[in-house]
């Protein structure tokens, strides 16, 4: 982004630009073809998706990136699972089975041992012999 001197917008709008043109040529020459239902649903479905889930998401995620780091701002996408399960659990009454709990202990374990302060290791000490 900064190499090219590109705003945090326009690097978004050309990344995105440059995926659906690859996708364009990409689909076609594939055995699957563009099909999907021309309803007000499921286009205000896309629409929202597309504006919150994908061009929002993706500028407040490289804002984020920016801000605090790459490497800090990575343990997000790693969170996101966590916040689906929990909206599931409470907006479509979804119940957690053990495989769901499991994961979700997995993800935390990690995280904790993510941000855990690493000692650095000992230098070897080098003695002149003589």
């Amino acid at each position: 982004m900064s190499h090219h001197a590109l705003s945090l917008t326009n690097t978004v709008f050309w990344g995105m630009l440059c995926g659906a043109g690859f996708m364009a040529v990409v689909i076609p020459l594939s055995e699957h073809g563009y099909s999907f239902p021309l309803t007000a649903r499921w286009l205000g479905g896309l629409l929202y998706l597309s504006v919150f889930g994908s061009i929002a998401g993706f500028l407040f995620y490289l804002e984020l990136a920016r801000r605090i780091g790459a490497d800090k701002a990575a343990y997000a996408t790693i969170l996101s699972p966590v916040i689906a399960l929990g909206m599931s659990a409470f907006f479509e009454t979804v119940h957690w089975s053990a495989p769901m709990l499991a994961g979700l202990v997995l993800i935390l374990l990690g995280n904790v041992l993510a941000f855990l302060r690493r000692r650095p290791l000992p230098q070897p000490v080098e003695v002149e012999q003589g």
